[in-house]
């Protein structure tokens, strides 16, 4: 397993991690956290797997768009999952309304669900991985993906088999995939990566003309820190060790300044990298 370009860029942020689609950090967080731990987390979201998640599973499994769109709604409503329903009411022909609503149940925590989304939004910003998604104005979040072929399946070099984006609102969540029946015999070009991410922008654009554009407020759980010129957050209380990486004041980050984020850019902390990448 490699990163998509093939190379390797060092004590990186989860942040940065995410932002960048780097493999190797994802298969390491899992080895950390443990197979059977993130098996139980995955299936709190909807999700089923045939095995402990383990090695390359960390970048990828089998899922619907059904599937991860709704996982990733219990990210934008702060950790709550809901079995994906199609009907939310219906009107007899007497006039009688019958409403049905889907019980949610707590999938996370609300401090990480806050903090995923906030690594997330930088996803979507220049340079990221899905710029394309970006709408202007809009508060929103989300994760490309990509498929890539095995080095002997005799494809075109960057050939793709699937390409993803599933992103989010506070009032939509939508989930693109594109590729073929029979990856084996078709391909997307390297050029068109971007697809997912372009349907995304359109249709999202449009759901959101009369909702209202309103930005995830952190939870008293967490604190921000500004470090260097971008803002992070700390779950309260949390301890940990960072090993001895380098401080996230040098490395070139994608966050929010503290302008962005609506903070006191005075409240200054030097913090901790997560994996080698």
């Amino acid at each position: 397993v490699y990163n998509w370009d093939k190379k390797y860029m060092g004590n990186i942020t989860m942040r940065t991690a995410l932002t960048q689609s780097r493999n190797i950090p994802a298969i390491r967080t899992l080895e950390e956290v443990g197979g059977s731990n993130a098996e139980k987390f995955v299936n709190g979201l909807g999700i089923t797997t045939n095995s402990t998640p383990g090695g390359s599973m960390a970048i990828g499994i089998d899922v619907s768009t059904e599937q991860e769109a709704a996982a990733f709604g219990a990210v934008a409503n702060g950790g709550v999952y809901y079995k994906p329903t199609y009907i939310s009411k219906i009107v007899t022909a007497d006039g009688k309304t019958l409403s049905y609503t889907s019980s949610g149940t707590r999938a996370m925590k609300t401090s990480t669900a806050f903090m995923l989304t906030d690594m997330m939004k930088g996803v979507i910003k220049p340079n990221a991985t899905a710029a394309d998604a970006a709408i202007s104005g809009l508060y929103q979040a989300g994760k490309s993906g990509l498929v890539a072929y095995a080095d002997d399946a005799g494809m075109p070099d960057k050939a793709i088999s699937d390409a993803w984006f599933t992103g989010y609102t506070k009032s939509y969540t939508l989930s693109v995939w594109t590729g073929f029946d029979v990856p084996s015999k078709n391909y997307i070009p390297w050029t068109e990566q971007d697809l997912p991410a372009q349907y995304y922008a359109k249709v999202m654009a449009y759901a959101m003309q009369n909702k209202s554009n309103t930005d995830w407020a952190a939870p008293d759980t967490v604190t921000a820190k500004v470090k260097g010129n971008i803002v992070e957050y700390e779950v309260k209380d949390a301890s940990w060790s960072n090993g001895g990486l380098p401080s996230v004041n040098s490395i070139a980050q994608s966050g929010e300044t503290p302008s962005e984020a609506g903070i006191n850019a005075n409240s200054s902390s030097t913090g901790s990298t997560t994996g080698n990448n």
